[in-house]
């Protein structure tokens, strides 16, 4: 009864913060991105089609659009959004076997309560299906279909998503072919594995660039040196600056060259939990090298994709439960050191961490602007400047893209020479982009002449 009234308490509580939170955010560019696309795509294959250009699978744009369509506010997809990641709390209380302690230090840690909890983007749909797959984990050879299901919506989150659920895909398989005897084979695989195929056939139709993608989105670029440690801080330490421009900045990053240490410092550390449950660690290692890679290869991303880290962290220890304890290495002195109250310990402390980092993002974004885009829209408003007869033109688009939410109108797009509420990434950026003013100052003269 005790525990019920607690884990009542905390549910509360965290709806409170929550709703508290998300009511003193104003979206920025990214966020109302989603939205803008989801409300001007005429139907599903248009939807798609833009989201060419951007690189991610459709899922949150498909959730967002019926709500778009129907002519609803911005504000719902911040309840979409929290509704997501509610539900993924709601599933770790439920059936995660961590201790109480434990249980309310995660979900008011900063990942959960700030970032995947007021920034309205497709990272909590990730969380949610990790967490599902986590609660079924179990039956995963009995219930085939159920699984790959869960791990087919977790690709098509966004592409780390897609990441991740080949990684669980690949370890899946080599589990099944090593406990073949306990998992007989049936019908049920081959429509799981046709299942998972085809999820991954149209995510990759999502995620082919089109022709005239701009050139700064295309290729394998790489990053620099510093990409894995950084991301490792912002996973397990997200401490930021109390400053204004807090968000995406990290103390641990100071002295620069401090960061390779503390980085790779507190992966170990993460690793260390796992000290006497091999096969989660594998799993661990194997799905967050999956993100590393994509940071390391294509972009390295910021907190919101290094925070998956951190999920999989969660995740694994989850699903650790599922196999039995054994030590990596023999020897008694080794257990000794390698105890299961040290690893809880550990465990403890990066939660505490976690929590450590929510007072700085929670004070700087109820007393400033997160973006100024509901504040110029409100401008704009109150100053009549919206008539028929107005025409706004803007340059960079993508910036503007926080103010077209909260308004029922379309900006001239120099980058795309046309009227929109959204920027296509196509080759028209890079002649804005690349070319002096008077080529703006060109397009700008020929469309006012009608």
């Amino acid at each position: 009864m005790k525990k019920r009234i607690y884990y009542i308490s905390i549910i509360l509580i965290f709806v409170l913060l929550s709703v508290l939170i998300i009511s003193k955010h104003e979206i920025w560019r990214d966020e109302g991105r989603a939205w803008l696309i989801a409300q001007s795509a005429e139907n599903i294959p248009e939807l798609l089609s833009s989201l060419k250009y951007d690189g991610t699978p459709a899922l949150w744009h498909l959730t967002l659009y019926p709500f778009a369509k129907a002519g609803l506010p911005v504000i719902t997809m911040s309840i979409i959004h929290f509704l997501i990641i509610f539900s993924a709390v709601l599933i770790f209380l439920r059936f995660s076997s961590f201790s109480l302690l434990q249980k309310t230090l995660f979900i008011f840690g900063y990942f959960i309560l700030y970032e995947y909890n007021a920034i309205a983007r497709s990272y909590s749909s990730t969380v949610l299906f990790l967490f599902i797959i986590a609660a079924i984990y179990k039956n995963r050879f009995k219930y085939p279909l159920r699984y790959f299901a869960a791990i087919s919506l977790l690709a098509c989150s966004n592409l780390h998503g897609l990441c991740i659920s080949l990684a669980l895909a690949i370890f899946y398989f080599y589990e099944f072919k090593s406990n073949i005897n306990k998992a007989v084979f049936t019908v049920n695989y081959l429509l799981a594995a046709l299942i998972f195929i085809f999820t991954l056939l149209f995510c990759i139709y999502n995620l082919l660039p089109p022709d005239d993608l701009t050139r700064t989105l295309t290729g394998w670029k790489g990053s620099t040196t510093s990409t894995i440690p950084n991301a490792f801080i912002s996973a397990f330490f997200p401490v930021q600056i109390p400053q204004l421009n807090f968000w995406n900045t990290k103390l641990l990053y100071y002295p620069d060259t401090g960061r390779y240490f503390y980085g790779i410092l507190l992966y170990i550390l993460s690793l260390l939990v796992f000290f006497r449950k091999p096969k989660a660690l594998a799993l661990y290692v194997l799905t967050s090298f999956s993100l590393i890679a994509l940071f390391a290869l294509k972009y390295g991303g910021s907190t919101r994709h290094h925070g998956l880290i951190f999920i999989l962290f969660i995740f694994s220890l989850w699903i650790s439960e599922n196999y039995k304890e054994i030590s990596l290495f023999s020897g008694p002195g080794i257990n000794k050191i390698f105890s299961k109250r040290m690893t809880t310990g550990i465990f403890t402390a990066l939660l505490v961490f976690q929590v450590s980092a929510v007072p700085i993002p929670v004070y700087y974004d109820n007393k400033y602007d997160f973006s100024a885009g509901k504040r110029v829209a409100t401008y704009l408003q109150e100053n009549r400047f919206l008539r028929e007869d107005t025409f706004i033109c803007v340059y960079d688009f993508f910036t503007a893209e926080s103010v077209l939410p909260y308004l029922n109108i379309e900006f001239y797009s120099i980058e795309n020479s046309k009227f929109g509420r959204f920027i296509v990434f196509n080759t028209g950026c890079d002649a804005a982009f690349n070319t002096p003013a008077k080529y703006k100052t060109d397009i700008l003269k020929e469309t006012t002449k009608n």
